[in-house]
Protein backbone atom coordinates (compact mmCIF):
# COMPACT_ATOMS: atom_id res chain seq x y z
CA UNK A 1 0.00 0.00 0.00
CA UNK A 2 1.56 3.44 -1.16
CA UNK A 3 1.39 6.33 2.03
CA UNK A 4 -1.13 7.85 -0.34
CA UNK A 5 -3.54 4.72 -0.37
CA UNK A 6 -2.72 4.33 3.42
CA UNK A 7 -3.63 7.88 4.28
CA UNK A 8 -6.89 7.51 1.88
CA UNK A 9 -7.80 4.54 3.82
CA UNK A 10 -7.11 6.03 6.95
CA UNK A 11 -9.33 9.27 6.69
CA UNK A 12 -12.09 6.35 5.45
CA UNK A 13 -11.53 4.69 8.31
CA UNK A 14 -11.56 7.56 10.78
CA UNK A 15 -15.20 8.96 9.40
CA UNK A 16 -16.61 5.70 9.24
CA UNK A 17 -15.83 5.20 13.14
CA UNK A 18 -17.38 8.44 13.88
CA UNK A 19 -20.58 7.62 12.41
CA UNK A 20 -20.41 4.13 13.30
CA UNK A 21 -19.93 5.42 16.95
CA UNK A 22 -22.65 8.48 16.52
CA UNK A 23 -25.12 5.90 15.53
CA UNK A 24 -24.48 3.33 18.32
CA UNK A 25 -25.22 6.44 20.67
CA UNK A 26 -27.59 7.27 19.19
CA UNK A 27 -29.47 3.98 19.43
CA UNK A 28 -27.68 3.66 22.84
CA UNK A 29 -29.79 6.82 24.30
CA UNK A 30 -32.99 5.75 22.67
CA UNK A 31 -32.84 2.72 24.40
CA UNK A 32 -32.03 3.90 27.83
CA UNK A 33 -35.76 5.78 28.05
CA UNK A 34 -36.98 1.85 29.08
CA UNK A 35 -33.92 -0.25 29.78
CA UNK A 36 -30.98 0.33 32.25
CA UNK A 37 -28.07 0.81 31.18
CA UNK A 38 -26.49 -1.48 32.93
CA UNK A 39 -28.58 -3.97 31.06
CA UNK A 40 -27.92 -2.17 28.01
CA UNK A 41 -24.21 -2.44 28.12
CA UNK A 42 -24.64 -6.18 28.94
CA UNK A 43 -27.24 -6.91 26.13
CA UNK A 44 -25.10 -4.90 23.08
CA UNK A 45 -21.97 -7.19 24.05
CA UNK A 46 -23.69 -10.50 23.84
CA UNK A 47 -24.98 -9.45 20.60
CA UNK A 48 -21.40 -8.02 19.96
CA UNK A 49 -19.37 -11.15 21.24
CA UNK A 50 -21.26 -13.38 19.57
CA UNK A 51 -20.98 -11.73 15.96
CA UNK A 52 -17.49 -11.10 16.15
CA UNK A 53 -16.26 -14.84 17.69
CA UNK A 54 -18.52 -15.91 14.87
CA UNK A 55 -16.28 -13.75 12.60
CA UNK A 56 -13.01 -15.13 14.70
CA UNK A 57 -13.83 -18.45 14.28
CA UNK A 58 -14.87 -17.94 10.31
CA UNK A 59 -11.23 -16.42 9.95
CA UNK A 60 -9.39 -18.78 11.84
CA UNK A 61 -8.12 -16.12 14.02
CA UNK A 62 -9.54 -17.86 17.16
CA UNK A 63 -6.03 -19.84 17.32
CA UNK A 64 -4.30 -16.25 17.53
CA UNK A 65 -6.05 -15.11 21.29
CA UNK A 66 -3.26 -16.14 22.92
CA UNK A 67 -1.58 -13.01 21.43
CA UNK A 68 -3.88 -10.95 23.61
CA UNK A 69 -1.73 -11.58 26.48
CA UNK A 70 -0.18 -8.33 26.29
CA UNK A 71 -0.03 -5.80 28.34
CA UNK A 72 -0.64 -2.89 26.04
CA UNK A 73 -4.08 -4.43 25.28
CA UNK A 74 -4.87 -4.55 28.83
CA UNK A 75 -4.19 -0.78 28.76
CA UNK A 76 -6.22 -0.44 25.64
CA UNK A 77 -9.01 -2.67 27.06
CA UNK A 78 -8.90 -0.68 30.07
CA UNK A 79 -8.95 2.73 28.86
CA UNK A 80 -12.05 1.39 26.48
CA UNK A 81 -14.63 -0.23 29.42
CA UNK A 82 -13.29 3.09 31.61
CA UNK A 83 -14.17 5.83 28.27
CA UNK A 84 -17.69 3.88 27.60
CA UNK A 85 -18.56 3.84 31.39
CA UNK A 86 -17.95 7.36 31.98
CA UNK A 87 -19.79 8.40 28.29
CA UNK A 88 -22.73 6.59 29.06
CA UNK A 89 -23.48 7.99 32.15
CA UNK A 90 -23.84 11.59 30.69
CA UNK A 91 -25.14 10.27 27.09
CA UNK A 92 -28.05 9.26 29.31
CA UNK A 93 -28.45 12.47 31.18
CA UNK A 94 -27.50 14.88 28.15
CA UNK A 95 -28.41 16.38 24.62
CA UNK A 96 -26.35 13.53 22.69
CA UNK A 97 -24.68 16.35 20.64
CA UNK A 98 -23.43 18.26 23.59
CA UNK A 99 -21.75 15.02 24.76
CA UNK A 100 -20.18 14.68 21.53
CA UNK A 101 -19.24 18.49 21.05
CA UNK A 102 -17.32 18.27 24.61
CA UNK A 103 -15.92 14.96 23.26
CA UNK A 104 -13.97 16.73 20.29
CA UNK A 105 -11.10 17.35 23.37
CA UNK A 106 -9.98 14.35 22.56
CA UNK A 107 -7.21 14.54 19.47
CA UNK A 108 -6.08 17.60 21.65
CA UNK A 109 -5.23 15.70 24.68
CA UNK A 110 -3.89 12.66 22.81
CA UNK A 111 -1.58 15.63 21.81
CA UNK A 112 -0.82 16.52 24.72
CA UNK A 113 -0.46 12.61 25.75
CA UNK A 114 2.28 12.03 22.95
CA UNK A 115 4.35 14.75 24.64
CA UNK A 116 4.03 13.63 28.13
CA UNK A 117 3.85 10.23 27.42
CA UNK A 118 6.29 9.64 24.74
CA UNK A 119 8.49 11.92 24.63
CA UNK A 120 7.52 13.52 21.25
CA UNK A 121 8.18 16.82 20.57
CA UNK A 122 5.09 19.96 20.73
CA UNK A 123 6.21 23.39 20.24
CA UNK A 124 5.01 25.92 21.93
CA UNK A 125 2.19 26.99 19.24
CA UNK A 126 0.69 23.66 19.31
CA UNK A 127 0.97 24.13 23.43
CA UNK A 128 -1.20 27.17 22.62
CA UNK A 129 -3.41 25.67 20.23
CA UNK A 130 -3.78 22.83 22.81
CA UNK A 131 -4.86 25.54 25.85
CA UNK A 132 -6.76 27.33 22.99
CA UNK A 133 -9.28 24.16 22.65
CA UNK A 134 -9.48 23.55 26.49
CA UNK A 135 -10.92 27.00 26.28
CA UNK A 136 -13.47 26.19 23.58
CA UNK A 137 -14.55 23.18 25.95
CA UNK A 138 -14.95 25.61 28.84
CA UNK A 139 -17.21 27.44 26.99
CA UNK A 140 -19.05 24.66 25.73
CA UNK A 141 -19.69 23.24 29.22
CA UNK A 142 -20.22 26.44 31.00
CA UNK A 143 -21.44 24.48 34.46
CA UNK A 144 -25.13 25.76 35.59
CA UNK A 145 -26.42 26.97 32.67
CA UNK A 146 -29.33 25.53 30.47
CA UNK A 147 -28.05 21.84 28.99
CA UNK A 148 -24.88 21.61 30.68
CA UNK A 149 -24.05 20.37 34.24
CA UNK A 150 -22.03 18.20 36.48
CA UNK A 151 -22.61 15.62 33.71
CA UNK A 152 -20.42 17.33 31.30
CA UNK A 153 -17.63 16.38 33.75
CA UNK A 154 -17.85 12.81 32.88
CA UNK A 155 -17.44 13.36 29.18
CA UNK A 156 -14.08 15.04 29.95
CA UNK A 157 -13.04 11.88 32.15
CA UNK A 158 -14.43 10.14 29.35
CA UNK A 159 -11.70 11.89 27.07
CA UNK A 160 -8.87 11.24 29.28
CA UNK A 161 -9.56 7.25 29.05
CA UNK A 162 -9.87 7.40 25.36
CA UNK A 163 -6.73 9.07 25.18
CA UNK A 164 -4.71 6.20 27.09
CA UNK A 165 -6.50 4.15 24.75
CA UNK A 166 -5.34 5.99 21.46
CA UNK A 167 -1.97 5.97 23.11
CA UNK A 168 -1.50 2.12 23.46
CA UNK A 169 -3.32 1.38 20.06
CA UNK A 170 -0.71 2.96 18.50
CA UNK A 171 1.78 1.24 20.46
CA UNK A 172 0.96 -2.20 20.03
CA UNK A 173 2.33 -4.66 17.32
CA UNK A 174 0.82 -5.24 13.66
CA UNK A 175 0.68 -9.47 15.01
CA UNK A 176 -2.27 -8.52 17.22
CA UNK A 177 -4.90 -8.01 14.71
CA UNK A 178 -8.16 -5.46 14.26
CA UNK A 179 -10.61 -7.64 14.24
CA UNK A 180 -8.84 -9.61 17.17
CA UNK A 181 -9.05 -6.20 19.28
CA UNK A 182 -11.95 -5.45 18.59
CA UNK A 183 -13.36 -8.78 20.38
CA UNK A 184 -11.30 -8.43 23.15
CA UNK A 185 -12.55 -4.63 23.81
CA UNK A 186 -16.26 -5.86 23.21
CA UNK A 187 -15.50 -8.96 25.39
CA UNK A 188 -14.71 -6.22 28.27
CA UNK A 189 -16.87 -3.80 27.69
CA UNK A 190 -19.57 -6.81 28.25
CA UNK A 191 -18.21 -7.99 31.55
CA UNK A 192 -18.49 -4.70 32.81
CA UNK A 193 -21.96 -4.65 31.29
CA UNK A 194 -22.93 -7.34 33.39
CA UNK A 195 -21.51 -5.51 36.77
CA UNK A 196 -23.49 -2.72 36.24
CA UNK A 197 -26.29 -4.51 35.38
CA UNK A 198 -26.27 -6.80 38.93
CA UNK A 199 -27.56 -3.35 40.80
CA UNK A 200 -29.88 -2.41 38.48
CA UNK A 201 -33.92 -3.75 38.26
CA UNK A 202 -33.76 -5.90 34.84
CA UNK A 203 -36.73 -5.23 32.45
CA UNK A 204 -37.93 -6.82 29.51
CA UNK A 205 -37.05 -4.93 26.62
CA UNK A 206 -40.04 -4.73 24.00
CA UNK A 207 -39.13 -5.40 20.70
CA UNK A 208 -38.05 -2.14 19.49
CA UNK A 209 -35.77 -1.04 22.16
CA UNK A 210 -34.20 -4.56 21.44
CA UNK A 211 -33.49 -4.02 17.84
CA UNK A 212 -31.94 -0.47 18.92
CA UNK A 213 -29.47 -2.23 21.33
CA UNK A 214 -29.07 -4.80 18.61
CA UNK A 215 -28.33 -2.57 16.12
CA UNK A 216 -25.76 -0.65 18.45
CA UNK A 217 -24.15 -3.73 18.74
CA UNK A 218 -23.56 -3.78 14.93
CA UNK A 219 -22.52 -0.06 14.84
CA UNK A 220 -20.27 -0.49 18.20
CA UNK A 221 -18.25 -3.23 16.54
CA UNK A 222 -17.90 -1.42 13.33
CA UNK A 223 -16.55 1.21 15.15
CA UNK A 224 -14.63 -0.72 17.09
CA UNK A 225 -12.44 -1.69 14.43
CA UNK A 226 -12.73 1.37 12.13
CA UNK A 227 -10.91 3.31 14.55
CA UNK A 228 -8.70 0.60 15.54
CA UNK A 229 -7.57 0.86 11.37
CA UNK A 230 -7.26 4.37 11.68
CA UNK A 231 -5.09 4.72 14.19
CA UNK A 232 -2.73 2.13 12.51
CA UNK A 233 -3.25 3.55 8.85
CA UNK A 234 -1.47 6.09 7.31
CA UNK A 235 -0.36 10.03 8.75
CA UNK A 236 -1.90 9.31 12.40
CA UNK A 237 -1.51 13.87 12.40
CA UNK A 238 -3.78 13.57 8.92
CA UNK A 239 -6.42 10.79 9.62
CA UNK A 240 -7.33 12.05 13.48
CA UNK A 241 -8.53 15.59 12.21
CA UNK A 242 -11.25 13.94 10.43
CA UNK A 243 -12.35 12.88 13.71
CA UNK A 244 -13.99 16.09 14.32
CA UNK A 245 -16.54 14.98 11.29
CA UNK A 246 -18.85 13.84 14.78
CA UNK A 247 -19.48 16.89 15.71
CA UNK A 248 -21.77 17.07 11.73
CA UNK A 249 -23.23 13.86 12.52
CA UNK A 250 -23.93 14.66 16.26
CA UNK A 251 -25.24 17.92 15.75
CA UNK A 252 -27.35 16.07 13.01
CA UNK A 253 -28.59 13.26 15.36
CA UNK A 254 -29.79 15.60 17.71
CA UNK A 255 -32.16 17.45 16.27
CA UNK A 256 -33.47 15.32 13.42
CA UNK A 257 -34.03 12.86 16.70
CA UNK A 258 -35.04 15.33 19.57
CA UNK A 259 -35.01 18.46 17.92
CA UNK A 260 -31.96 19.34 20.03
CA UNK A 261 -30.78 22.92 18.51
CA UNK A 262 -27.46 23.98 20.00
CA UNK A 263 -26.92 27.84 20.77
CA UNK A 264 -24.89 30.23 20.01
CA UNK A 265 -22.18 29.91 22.60
CA UNK A 266 -22.21 25.99 22.21
CA UNK A 267 -21.73 26.42 18.32
CA UNK A 268 -18.98 28.87 19.24
CA UNK A 269 -16.99 26.82 21.75
CA UNK A 270 -17.33 23.89 19.40
CA UNK A 271 -15.75 25.82 16.78
CA UNK A 272 -12.86 26.88 18.82
CA UNK A 273 -12.44 23.49 19.87
CA UNK A 274 -12.40 22.28 16.32
CA UNK A 275 -10.22 24.98 14.79
CA UNK A 276 -7.93 24.58 17.60
CA UNK A 277 -7.76 20.84 17.09
CA UNK A 278 -7.05 21.49 13.49
CA UNK A 279 -3.97 23.79 13.61
CA UNK A 280 -2.21 21.12 16.52
CA UNK A 281 -2.50 18.86 13.69
CA UNK A 282 -1.78 20.67 10.70
CA UNK A 283 1.64 21.63 12.52
CA UNK A 284 2.50 17.92 13.54
CA UNK A 285 1.26 17.29 9.60
CA UNK A 286 4.17 20.17 8.67
CA UNK A 287 7.07 18.88 11.07
CA UNK A 288 6.36 15.19 9.64
CA UNK A 289 7.20 17.00 6.02
CA UNK A 290 9.98 18.75 6.77
CA UNK A 291 11.25 15.47 7.59
CA UNK A 292 12.36 15.89 11.73
CA UNK A 293 12.56 12.94 13.97
CA UNK A 294 9.42 11.90 15.89
CA UNK A 295 9.48 9.51 18.68
CA UNK A 296 7.23 6.64 17.80
CA UNK A 297 4.89 5.23 19.89
CA UNK A 298 5.87 1.98 19.95
CA UNK A 299 9.78 3.10 20.45
CA UNK A 300 8.30 5.25 23.22
CA UNK A 301 6.20 2.26 25.12
CA UNK A 302 7.83 -1.15 24.30
CA UNK A 303 10.74 -2.13 26.45
CA UNK A 304 13.96 -2.78 24.70
CA UNK A 305 14.36 -6.35 23.50
CA UNK A 306 14.99 -8.72 26.66
CA UNK A 307 14.40 -5.80 29.09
Amino acid sequence: MTPVNAVLRGIVAMVASQLAFLLNDTCVKLASASVPMGEIIFVRGVFAVTLLGGLLAAFGLHRELPRLANRLVVYRVGGEVGAMIFFIAALIRMPIANVTIIFQATPLCVTAGAALVLGETVGWRRWLAIGAGFLGVLVVVRPGLVGFDAYAILVLISVLFVTGRDLATRALPATVSTLLLTFATAAAVTVTGAAFALFEDWVLPNALALGQIAAAAVLLSIGYATVIFAMRAGEMSVTASFRYTAVVFAISSGYLVWGDVPDGLTILGSLIIVFAGLYTLYREHRVARAGRPLVTASAAIEPPTGG
